[in-house]
Order: structure tokens, then sequence, then C-alpha cells
């Protein structure tokens, strides 16, 4: 794939380096096309061509950008040569995402029809990745790296300057003692976050009856309640901790008690999230089972789709503002904010 370009303010100093790499097509994504050399050196080729094309029009976008906050500070404000320079920015956007979509058709035009079907596999995969991120939110599906918590911090006194990655400890003991993480313990009974209950578009997909979702919604409320008394107890020992360790006199059977607490806790609270998910499992029907597996199965293919978008093989659903394929330019958050370039899908 093709190298990061570099950050550039918009009240910077512009310089664009024409880019020097070595292309290199991801390996995964030729095996499961199933792509043949040539296939890959056309591809690479026409990538190539429209990533020097959109590097030199991102070049002009940035001079522009630098002349307009110039022009935007002047006094008295030229409207006419203001609304020149977004006019011709405007023209560059369209002129991308015209070029854009001619190299996607192009680079679908060097598969055969077994390969092209393959993409619009991945295409339909990708259209589920956002349901199967809901269904992980809702303890339907366990995330792929499982991990129902974050950091639970192991306190040392250093500085005494406090702060640290915070966690149930660093309300309790910021500006006295510094923490580093040392055992993941849940801060919140789902992965994501509740607010605005059950999604309404993972109700559809999976069809959930009104009687589902409340059972589903029980299940939830009985596993927060005792996720919550297990916070609380976790924030208590994680107190005395603090207190030991800033003792004059180090006990370490009481900070050893401690610490085999808080991974009891741990354990227990990893019992109860595979015992929810159980239960929640048993409140779908088999068809319903068979739609959740499907976006499983999605989610193991985001890999291949990242690849094949990268590759201006397969478009993103969402399209930054200014999608330019294997470079993409951000808008700023303000008309005299930040002007940025960045890669699409990184290295």
């Amino acid at each position: 794939m093709r190298p990061l370009v570099a950050l550039v303010p918009l009240f910077g100093a512009v310089a664009f380096a024409q880019p020097q790499f070595v292309p290199q097509f991801p390996a995964s994504l030729k095996t499961y096309l199933v792509l043949t050399d040539d296939q890959v050196s056309s591809v690479i080729s026409q990538n190539a061509a429209y990533d020097r094309y959109a590097s030199q029009k991102q070049q002009r976008i940035a001079e522009l950008r630098v002349d307009l906050a110039k022009k935007t500070a002047a006094d008295p404000i030229d409207s006419l040569a203001l609304g020149l320079g977004y006019a011709e920015i405007e023209t560059i956007r369209r002129d991308l995402a015209d070029r854009l979509a001619q190299l996607r058709a192009d680079n679908a035009k060097v598969l055969t029809d077994p390969q092209r079907a393959k993409i619009k596999a991945l295409d339909d995969a990708q259209q589920l990745l956002g349901k199967a991120r809901e269904a992980e939110c809702q303890n339907l599906l366990a995330p792929l790296s499982d991990s129902p918590s974050i950091p639970v911090t192991r306190v040392s006194p250093v500085d005494g300057t406090g702060g640290g990655s915070g966690g149930v400890i660093g309300g309790v003991i910021g500006g006295v003692i510094s923490v580093t993480p040392l055992v993941p313990l849940p801060v919140t009974p789902f992965p994501c976050g509740l607010g605005g209950g059950f999604p309404a578009d993972l109700t559809a997909y999976l069809g959930l009856t009104a009687a589902q979702l409340d059972a589903i919604n029980r299940l939830d409320a009985d596993y927060a309640r005792f996720v919550a008394e297990k916070q609380q107890r976790i924030s208590q020992v994680q107190a005395s901790i603090a207190s030991q360790m800033a003792a004059e006199t180090l006990d370490p059977g009481a900070i050893g008690q401690a610490y085999a607490e808080i991974e009891a806790i741990n354990r227990d609270l990893r019992d109860k999230l595979s015992g929810l998910r159980a239960d929640l499992a048993k409140v779908l029907t088999d068809p319903q089972k068979r739609l959740l597996q499907a976006l499983a199965d999605a989610r193991g293919r985001q890999p291949l789709i990242s690849s094949a978008q990268c590759e201006n093989l397969l478009a993103p659903i969402t399209p930054q503002w200014f999608d330019t394929g294997s470079f993409t330019v951000a808008q700023p958050s303000q008309i005299s904010g930040d002007f940025t370039v960045i890669r699409a899908c990184g290295i």
C-alpha cells in the first residue's frame, strides 16, 4: 500500500514532496481474489497514476488555503477573491471525485466476473459492519478481542503529581500518586455504553418482538446492577491499595490480598458476562441466531474490506468529505481551521 501523506497546517509553510515508495498489494486480498501478477500490476499502476494526480491537486488546494487565510485576514476583505478561491477548491473536489469513480471502474475492469462477485461479497459484508458493532454493544456478540473492561490501575508513588489513566482509582488518588495500567476491569456494563435503548436498526434487522426486547432489557438491567456493585467494591479496594502504598511501612500480605480480591472480582465479572451472552442468545430464535452469525461473519471480513478500499477496488460506505481514494482530504471543522491531508487507509 501507499504511504501516509504528511499533515499540512493551514497557516504554515506548504511543501509537498513527491511520494517515494514501492507499492505493495495486500497478500491476503490477492489470495482472496485469486489475482494474477498481471492483474496486481495493473491495479497498482492505475492507483499510482491516480495518486500522482491527486497529490498535485492536493498541493494546489493547500496553496489555495494559505492564500485564502491571508485574504480572510485582509482589511478590507475582497469577497470576490475569496469566492474565486473557494470555487477553485470545489472544482478540484469535483474533478477528484469523478476521477476516483473512474479509477474504481477501471480497477473493476481488471477483474474477472468471479473476482467481481467476491468484491460484491465484501461490499455486502461491509453493509453489516455497523450492525455488528451494535450487536457487540448490546452483548449479543463477543468482541473479536473480548475485553468487557478498561484498565484498572496499579498505584505507584513517584513524583506526587498524580493523574494517570484514571478508571476507578483515578478520581480517588489524583494529585497524590500516579497510576499505571495493570489489570483490566469493567467500567460499564456494556462495551460502548447504553444511552438510547436497544438500537432500532438492529431490532429491525433481527426482527425482535416486544416480548424479546423486554426480556433482553431485564437481563441487561440485572447485569448492570451486578456490575455497579462490583465497581463500588473495586473502588474501595483501590482506595485501600493507595493508602497502603503510601504508608511508611509496606505490608506485602495486605497489598497482595487486595490485588487478589481485584482479580477475583475480575474473573467473576468475566463469568457473569459470558453468562449474560448465553442468556441473551436463548431469547433469540434460530433464524435470528443465523442473522447474528451473519454479522459475526461480516465482521471477520473487515481486514479484507479495508484492503479492498485501500486499493480502490471497493468504495467505503461512508466516504469522508473529500474522498480521493488512496488520499483523503478532510474538511476543516471551521472555514478558517486547519486543512489536513490524510491517508484513507494508512500504510
